[in-house]
């Protein structure tokens, strides 16, 4: 293999597919990337064996030929050397040659043989939707997945894909997040899947957010998500996903609206005299008022007011103000509503102007 390709293209080649190189791979092979040269293209993939990615830039193709190289090597040269044309040329013994400018590197690859095959992009169903509306859908419910590895299931997001529309959900038993938007071109493909919270979040990291159209295939026991020259793969999670409608308040007996931006900046400065045994923030309810208050016997107290719009009887109850928070950065509304049962039950927040958004958060015992 011989090619000469610009920097800047290479560049984001690699940083598009070497989030899924594994560094801790028991396999050596896993922890390099495939470069493959032909018909003035550079096609580099990465892949753990659960995620793979596949991408394309241009390059002047003089001898065609693949080869694997250290990803986290070709990373750091590429980045570091001048920004003029790089030239890569494969040698004997799998050694691999990169030029630049008056910089040269010499390192070790390995053949490609040794490097997994990935799914051919594809599958048995596929439908079509936006970038935008696939980033949405990762973004306002990614924060809710387990971080319990014991809990498989709940390691990844939940994909309901219904005629004309997808529902995403996502909960680590504390709390819950859930998403339906209406898909961009209508067919028949209906089916349920998981995805692991890796695969969803190197797709929200590469997907640009336009409106530009993703082809969506579903195969048995994988997903491939095509745009951009950029063909992703995730294998599925494997375990059941709980019946997580039976969690959903379908009542409230207290309604509070409030400003998103002020809420979170109470919750944010009040937070920070919470006790970490604890973790909680109390909100002391009066009417037309809540009162946001956290104390560490070691450290001090705090407390904020803000307005809110609620005529009710006082009540206290008490949250996880990072559960709080994550709902708040994700969501772009001016206005919320905080929708309560009581002080043990599950609450619910929503966004006022989009009823296809909403996040259930268990309260904290006082």
């Amino acid at each position: 293999m011989k090619m000469l390709c610009e920097k800047s293209e290479l560049l984001e080649g690699i940083q598009r597919v070497q989030n899924v190189v594994s560094q801790k791979a028991t396999l050596p092979i896993l922890s390099h990337i495939l470069m493959e040269a032909g018909e003035n293209r550079l096609q580099l993939c990465a892949t753990d064996l659960e995620v793979g990615i596949r991408c394309s830039v241009s390059a002047d193709v003089q001898e065609e030929g693949a080869i694997t190289v250290p990803g986290r090597t070709i990373s750091d040269i590429v980045r570091e050397v001048p920004e003029e044309k790089i030239e890569i040329v494969t040698e004997k013994g799998n050694s691999v040659t990169i030029s630049c400018g008056k910089s040269f590197f010499k390192i070790m690859g390995l053949p490609k043989e040794e490097f997994p095959k990935l799914p051919e992009s594809g599958g048995e169903e596929s439908f079509c939707m936006s970038q935008r509306k696939i980033k949405e859908l990762i973004r306002k419910t990614l924060f809710a997945v387990s971080r319990d590895e014991t809990r498989y299931a709940l390691g990844g997001i939940l994909f309901q894909v219904k005629k004309g529309e997808i529902t995403a959900v996502a909960t680590d038993g504390r709390r819950l997040a859930k998403l339906r938007r209406e898909r961009d071109k209508d067919g028949k493909i209906e089916k349920e899947l998981i995805l692991p919270a890796k695969a969803v979040s190197e797709i929200n990291r590469i997907m640009e957010g336009t409106e530009d159209e993703v082809k969506v295939s579903i195969g048995k026991n994988e997903v491939t998500f095509e745009f951009n020259q950029i063909i992703f793969m995730a294998r599925f999670l494997k375990g059941k996903f709980p019946e997580y409608e039976n969690v959903i308040p379908k009542t409230q007996n207290i309604r509070l609206s409030m400003n998103r931006e002020e809420f979170l900046s109470t919750i944010r400065r009040v937070s920070l005299l919470a006790s970490e045994k604890s973790n909680s923030v109390k909100l002391n309810l009066y009417p037309e008022k809540v009162v946001l208050t956290a104390s560490t016997p070691e450290l001090g107290e705090a407390s904020e007011e803000m307005n809110v719009s609620y005529d009710g009887e006082e009540e206290v109850m008490a949250f996880n103000p990072s559960f709080l928070m994550d709902f708040l950065r994700n969501e772009t509304c001016e206005e919320i509503y905080f929708d309560i049962i009581n002080p043990v039950s599950p609450a619910m927040l929503r966004p006022k102007d989009d009823e296809d958004y909403l996040y259930v958060i268990m309260p904290i015992k006082i």
